[in-house]
């Protein structure tokens, strides 16, 4: 299959088949009719202004994908208008990307629509866009996702680093997809107070099912966003059969105080959050969380995670059913005002906090919970709003320090 090859010191009259004789501006690789299994690259550390508008041209096939990359030293920059997406694909799928810097000229205040790379099916009722990489992408500057994956299926996002955008990665109505060894920093809204604007986020995972992500980084997401609602470091909203791994999700927080979730399970149904870090976030740190915007949370697990000096550190909100909390560790910094909250809750069944160690040694742990409160195992027996000065008692057992928990047995269900 043939590569072609873009440079700004080149000219779009030339055949781009070599380094020597390449393109030069991304309005010829727009209106090039790309075929399976084309290779695209561009030039390295050079600043490419523009776009590829790659949408409803009827480009792509999923089983023999085209690949858009850098070539020499470096990666290759795309500086894309206000406005526009440095990358726009909408299509049946196949496409490869990797090695590329997309910066938007809009930053953070840029329309709420607008991704970096924005990814898709080419319509509703069109066939899923399947079959798409994105590796070692850096995407910034822009009023929705850096990264934005809408509408498909078999995907991998992996080694990107996605900031200063509204929502760093953002996925709707997608399956089987991979999320790894990806960061997301300092995305926010700072456009006016728009409370339909859920930004502040840095994963964002939407009405999709059986998504992975593994080995990845949130940090300091929504610190400057004022809209209600919404912010955290990872969010899966309404998804089936996802897992968060092996992350990390540490100082997201918001202005008003209402809001900043280390992760959070928002209407998911058997998924799962296990050897996760949350830490110095302004709400939950690992949370449970249903209200009239999703379904209830169902046969859902965080477990065997870490949360510390969160503003609350294991939460529960709403109809929460079949759900554990099982082998987590809390640590108490001094910061947090409760360790776990169980509030506006109306419906709770069947769930459980088995094998979590609390280290409350020299303070004492506070649980919040509704009054009157059943379903419940494995709480302090005092579980409404109270401080608890013995050790956390878990099915009968206790841990007066957390070196004792980490040299304990688990505890099954």
């Amino acid at each position: 299959m043939p590569t072609y090859f873009l440079s700004t010191s080149g000219n779009d009259a030339n055949d781009g088949l070599s380094p020597a004789s390449p393109w030069r501006s991304l309005d010829k690789l727009s209106t090039f009719p790309a075929q399976p299994g084309d290779v695209f690259l561009l030039q390295g550390r050079t600043l490419f202004p523009g776009r590829i508008d790659w949408a409803w041209k009827g480009i792509g096939n999923p089983d023999l994908p085209i690949t858009l990359g850098s070539y020499g030293h470096g990666r290759a920059t795309i500086q894309s208008p206000l406005g526009l997406p440095a990358l726009h694909y909408a299509g049946v799928g196949g496409l490869h990307v990797r090695d590329l810097i997309l910066q938007g000229s809009g930053g953070q205040t840029d329309s709420p629509k607008i991704g970096g790379a924005h990814i898709t099916a080419a319509g509703e009722n069109e066939p899923r866009c399947r079959n798409v990489q994105l590796k070692r992408v850096d995407a910034s500057g822009y009023g929705m996702g850096g990264i934005m994956l809408e509408r498909a299926e078999d995907l991998a996002v992996e080694s990107c680093t996605l900031h200063h955008n509204t929502i760093g990665l953002f996925f709707s109505e997608v399956a089987r997809a991979m999320v790894r060894h990806t960061s997301a920093w300092e995305n926010d809204w700072l456009g006016p107070k728009n409370d339909e604007i859920q930004g502040g986020n840095g994963f964002a995972i939407c009405w999709s099912q059986d998504v992975f992500v593994d080995y990845c980084d949130t940090h300091r997401n929504g610190t400057k966003t004022v809209n209600a609602g919404g912010h955290a470091g990872i969010i899966l909203w309404d998804c089936d059969r996802s897992r968060v791994w092996h992350s990390q999700a540490c100082g997201n927080t918001d202005p008003t105080g209402l809001d900043a979730q280390g992760i959070i399970l928002y209407g998911c149904h058997d998924s799962e959050v296990a050897h996760c870090l949350t830490s110095g976030n302004g709400n939950a740190g690992l949370c449970f969380f249903h209200d009239e915007w999703c379904r209830h949370v169902e046969r859902c697990t965080i477990r065997d995670c870490q949360a510390a000096g969160n503003a609350v550190d294991l939460v529960v909100i709403g109809t929460v059913l079949d759900s554990y909390f099982l082998n987590n560790r809390v640590l108490s910094t001094g910061v947090k005002a409760v360790d776990i909250a169980i509030h506006k809750t109306t419906d709770i069944r069947r769930v459980s906090f088995y094998g979590n160690a609390i280290d409350a040694v020299g303070e004492s742990l506070l649980v919040e919970a509704v009054p009157g409160l059943t379903g419940v195992e494995g709480l302090p027996s005092n579980g409404l709003v109270a401080e608890v000065a013995e050790p956390f008692q878990v099915r009968g057992r206790g841990f007066a320090k957390l070196t004792d928990a980490l040299s304990a047995e688990p505890i099954g269900l």
